[in-house]
């Protein structure tokens, strides 16, 4: 929305130019973009054109895959960003060496300082003349230090690698997932299964631990753990609310049956039809309604002992 182009001087002077994305407040972002997307062009960063510059070779941008500079390829993801993987020195600070402008313009330094180092970045680093970002937990540091803490974890290949097809293999573990609380029996649908799907979920975490710390893997696995729980809790809770529910209806149908036998007893057999039709069907109930067709004929009241067979045909046509 708003470009800052530099200092003519350094405009005419710089061998390159790259756009550099300044933070609004507060918290400088994990990934830093190698290409910005502007009105459907990419163009490269100040970080990749630093990059391309040091390596002297020239930046090609490989869709599916990353960047890539002469023989090395630096994976990125769909948006070509990069995630330099934390390295603080002793003091919990970001493992960058400063060197102050002021003695270097004086001559007042070790010039070894520069010796063997493969850029330098040059910029305002002091509290009192920028503004100061969080970046991994308390670490508070300035931008300028954030951009040469990044060139040199991609130098050195300290970066945390989050491929193209990291969001394709979250949204796939999201679906078999879904096919894991879909086909669960429904022995496993309250808490015994619960406790499976969470250690499942705590199996899915370290997964993800794992690959972090022993291969620089990021794999977003957060959100297809959050929808397993969730949704295990979902169905844990539909199953208990149902078999309350089945319950309920179980003691009324046997207090209908009990109503309908008794007002058979009484003879009064219309009434007791109507209660034995408000009866969930099984093998108890049919008898009854069958007996209960054969009263009906004994009393030669064969219209009313037809329908009753016809209800027991609707059941269950080959009954008896």
């Amino acid at each position: 929305s708003q470009i800052r182009p530099p200092l003519d001087v350094f405009q005419q002077a710089a061998a390159q130019l790259g756009f550099m994305s300044i933070p609004a407040a507060g918290r400088i972002p994990i990934a830093e973009s190698l290409a910005v997307l502007v009105q459907e062009k990419r163009y490269p960063s100040f970080l990749l054109q630093m990059l391309s510059h040091t390596l002297k070779d020239e930046a090609l941008l490989v869709p599916g895959e990353g960047i890539k500079l002469g023989d090395r390829v630096f994976i990125t993801n769909a948006e070509y960003e990069v995630f330099p993987r934390p390295a603080l020195n002793e003091n919990g600070e970001l493992n960058v060496s400063f060197i102050s402008a002021s003695d270097v313009l004086n001559g007042q330094y070790a010039k070894s300082a520069f010796r063997g180092k493969t850029a330098a970045i040059i910029g305002v680093t002091s509290q009192a003349h920028t503004r100061l970002f969080n970046v991994y937990g308390d670490v508070v540091t300035s931008h300028a230090t954030w951009i040469a803490h990044s060139l040199n974890a991609m130098l050195s290949d300290q970066m945390i690698s989050n491929s193209v097809w990291s969001v394709g293999i979250q949204r796939a573990a999201i679906v078999l997932l879904a096919i894991y609380l879909l086909l669960l029996p429904a022995k496993l649908r309250g808490w015994v299964g619960f406790s499976i799907t969470a250690l499942v979920a705590v199996i899915l975490i370290n997964v993800s631990v794992l690959l972090l710390l022993l291969s620089n893997i990021w794999q977003p696995l957060v959100l297809p753990i959050l929808f397993l729980l969730f949704g295990h809790l979902l169905i844990t809770a539909h199953h208990k609310a149902y078999s309350a529910f089945k319950s309920l209806r179980t003691e009324a149908a046997n207090a209908y049956r009990e109503l309908g036998l008794n007002l058979q007893a009484q003879g009064r057999l219309d009434q007791a039809f109507n209660y034995m039709r408000k009866c969930s069907m099984d093998k108890k109930l049919l008898e009854c309604l069958y007996n209960l067709g054969l009263e009906f004929e004994r009393r030669r009241q064969f219209h009313q002992a037809v329908s009753v067979y016809d209800y027991i045909a609707k059941k269950d046509e080959g009954y008896k």
